[in-house]
């Protein structure tokens, strides 16, 4: 879990964390509150099988921890691949004028294999949501990024179809990938 030193995004992902321990899953909460810019960069480098961010985003990167974009990120070496990581930022998949955003970029240069994140901006109350949803399947025996989004799907009829750009989020590669 991934998120920056406010009032709004710490303490539900505070809460999401707690969740997934007490499911048995080994989570670390890696919050700005409590680390730098280059421990996140060094925990990412790990190649985590799924990593959380809820905060704020844009097609350059995330805003918290000082700024994480595609320099910072790039860096870093060497990088293993996260196998899944969801954004739930607003537009971190959105083009960056002509070039593709944030999110395209990580998976075009292998940082990580399967990406979920908004192409538009997003309510926090929504993303939070959102956060809580993925945690929810992931609790309840999911075993991917992919397989929580075809269960909020089922649930909700988003009209959300994993390995498509659709709508406002771009969930390519999440069924494929853990």
């Amino acid at each position: 879990m991934l998120s920056p030193w406010d009032g709004h995004h710490l303490p539900v992902a505070r809460q999401l964390r707690r969740r997934l321990r007490e499911a048995g899953f080994g989570v670390e909460g890696w919050f700005a509150d409590r680390l730098a810019l280059a421990g996140l960069l060094a925990q990412l480098a790990r190649g985590p099988a799924l990593a959380i961010y809820l905060g704020h985003g844009s097609p350059w990167g995330l805003d918290a921890f000082g700024g994480v974009g595609l320099a910072k990120i790039g860096a870093s070496k060497p990088w293993r691949s996260c196998g899944s990581l969801a954004l739930l930022a607003c537009r971190t998949a959105a083009p960056r004028g002509s070039a593709p955003g944030f999110a395209t970029m990580l998976q075009a240069e292998g940082r990580v294999l399967s990406c979920l994140a908004a192409v538009a901006d997003v309510e926090q109350a929504t993303n939070a949501a959102l956060a809580r949803r993925l945690v929810g399947a992931l609790a309840d025996g999911a075993r991917s990024l992919g397989e929580c989004l075809v269960r909020l799907d089922r649930e909700l009829g988003l009209g959300i179809h994993a390995g498509a750009r659709c709508g406002r989020i771009d969930c390519s590669g999440c069924r494929s990938n853990p």
